[in-house]
């Protein structure tokens, strides 16, 4: 059995951590890597991804680091930031 894990400042990266370095990888990002992380993740994200945050008010995804908390957390229906 193989496992890969991830381990960031929150469930979300974290979980997107865990999916850089497969088979059996171990991921850590820390606070100084967070946007590095957050770059690499949206660089690797589905296509879907991207074009829902158009419903957001985000149309390119160099923002997307920088939006704030409050709209991406109503679109996600869930706590995308948690700590």
């Amino acid at each position: 059995m193989s496992c890969s894990i991830g381990i960031a400042p929150n469930k979300r990266l974290a979980k997107m951590a865990s999916e850089f370095d497969k088979p059996d990888g171990l991921t850590q990002v820390g606070s100084a890597g967070l946007l590095a992380a957050s770059r690499e993740c949206l660089r690797r994200a589905p296509m879907d991804r991207p074009l829902r945050l158009l419903g957001v008010r985000v149309s390119t995804l160099v923002p997307v680091v920088n939006v704030a908390e409050d709209p991406v957390l109503w679109e996600q229906g869930e706590l995308a930031f948690d700590e």
